[in-house]
């Protein structure tokens, strides 16, 4: 509350199930004590009903009445969250879903939902970027977020995508959490037939890889494996238990049974976002998934256009040979580049029985990523967001670019925590392809502090797949509204 005169005045809420505006059809009103000092207000407030409540600060003295700029709104409900697809898969691919739910009896007006991601899978690296916000439709229970897998070209094992709910203009309520996997279409999978005893035959599955059959009868000596193609037989002997472990693979546990074990004789390998990029060189990195089986060398194709995958790399501009590798992190480094360029790369893997490309083209720019704002201002009292705006260069827009910052200021970082400022920003976002900027919104929460004043929200770019340009740093402001002038 903020007195402009000495005359006495008094203070009163106004609060209800609907918004009575700046006249007296509240359903509610408290009034404060006369002799409340200019300063912060607050109260607490029992609610019979659950639902959406608005309520405003009026102050009045012999001269008139003044009223707060703006109706503000909470909701008295709960919010909770469930996978309701749990399982999604690289293959095809499949998607996973998660459902925000409010109560089905509550649906009036629209309501953002606020979120953060965590797991061992990335944001926009592994399945298709998420926002942090679902917003539910006026009239609809619950909102959908769709998780979509994204080929990273990196066999690296089923992968958890895990939602939490943070602070919002509602109450969490339970579950506030929920985890969809995402599988590895790639990783090796096993089948086992129970009713296959100490000998016999079994048809090898026609799915497009080779596959090795291991059978354990419980005995002594071990269990027994051969290879065989699609489509063709394998017969296995007696044998004790234990896994056979010579390829690497598991056979069983010693029970009575088969497996069949899938897997590729041709290496597997992918890239990774370039990094230590400058005007002239870069850093080019991948990762060699696995090798089949042989000895697996690597090269590194490269160019201002994507030579795609067709003649052994025979479209592309330049060649970087890495000879044999093994499992693991790949890194090249090339420079004499252009400036303003958009460069792409593949890394490629052969052996013995074949080869294998990184797919998709991976990219990099010798060009700048700056920052800017275009709507400086939120403001609480009506939830309005703030604008960070970050631009390429129009020749840069053939593909997409995921560009990296850091969160700094005044104000919170909104997670889980209660009276947090704004919601968690997830520090990158993605300029899809075709468009030269992306947008990061600040989102303010109605926080219980009165008369705080303004607070600041500062971001910062980070190195990436870019240069960083001179304008790297923005401020964005949350403006105080619930101020009675």
């Amino acid at each position: 509350m903020n007195l402009t005169n000495d005359w006495p005045a008094t203070v009163r809420l106004y609060w209800g199930l609907s918004d009575g505006g700046t006249t007296n059809a509240w359903d509610h009103s408290l009034a404060f004590d006369s002799q409340t000092p200019p300063g912060y207000l607050s109260t607490n407030l029992t609610l019979s009903t659950p639902g959406t409540y608005y309520y405003r600060y009026a102050i009045s003295n012999q001269n008139g009445v003044v009223w707060s700029p703006a109706t503000v709104s909470f909701s008295a409900f709960v919010v909770t969250v469930a996978a309701s697809d749990p399982l999604a898969s690289k293959e095809g691919p499949d998607t996973g879903r998660f459902l925000i739910g409010r109560p089905s009896t509550l649906t009036q007006g629209t309501l953002p939902v606020f979120y953060t991601l965590s797991g061992s899978a990335v944001n926009g690296i592994e399945y298709a970027p998420l926002s942090g916000v679902a917003t539910i439709p006026d009239g609809a229970p619950d909102a959908e977020i769709i998780v979509t897998p994204l080929d990273d070209g990196v066999i690296d094992g089923d992968a958890s995508v895990i939602l939490t709910l943070s602070a919002g203009d509602y109450l969490i309520g339970t579950p506030d959490s929920a985890t969809v996997i995402i599988a590895e279409q790639q990783v090796v999978p096993r089948y086992t037939v129970n009713t296959f005893t100490t000998n016999g035959t079994f048809v090898m599955p026609s799915d497009g890889y080779v596959s090795a059959l291991v059978v354990g009868g419980g005995g002594a000596g071990g269990p027994t494996w051969n290879q065989g193609s699609d489509g063709t037989p394998g017969t296995g002997g007696g044998g004790g238990g234990g896994g056979y472990n010579g390829t690497g693979f598991n056979g069983g546990d010693g029970g009575s049974g088969i497996v069949i074990v899938r897997y590729s004789l041709t290496p597997g390998i992918g890239n990774l976002s370039a990094s230590n990029v400058t005007v002239s060189s870069a850093s080019l990195n991948g990762w060699l998934a696995h090798t089949g089986m042989a000895v697996t060398a690597v090269n590194v194709f490269w160019g201002s256009s994507d030579g795609f995958t067709a003649s052994a790399g025979a479209f592309w501009t330049h060649t970087n040979t890495l000879g044999t590798a093994v499992i693991g992190a790949l890194t090249t480094d090339v420079s004499g580049l252009a400036t303003n360029t958009l460069y792409y790369y593949r890394y490629y893997a052969t052996n013995q029985y074949g080869e294998a490309w990184a797919t998709p083209a991976a990219s990099w720019i010798t060009g700048e990523i700056t920052l800017g704002v275009a709507d400086e201002y939120a403001d609480e009292s009506g939830l309005e967001t703030a604008t960070f705006r970050v631009t390429r260069p129009v020749w840069a827009t053939n593909t997409a670019t995921t560009v990296y910052y850091t969160v700094g200021g005044t104000a919170t970082g909104g997670t889980a925590t209660p009276g947090a400022d704004y919601a968690a920003l997830s520090g990158s976002v993605l300029i899809p392809a075709g468009q030269a900027s992306a947008d990061i919104l600040v989102r303010p929460f109605q926080d219980s502090v009165w008369w705080e004043g303004d607070e600041t929200v500062v971001v910062t770019l980070s190195p990436g797949s870019y240069l960083v340009g001179a304008a790297n740093q923005a401020t964005t402001r949350i403006h105080d509204e619930q101020i009675i002038r």
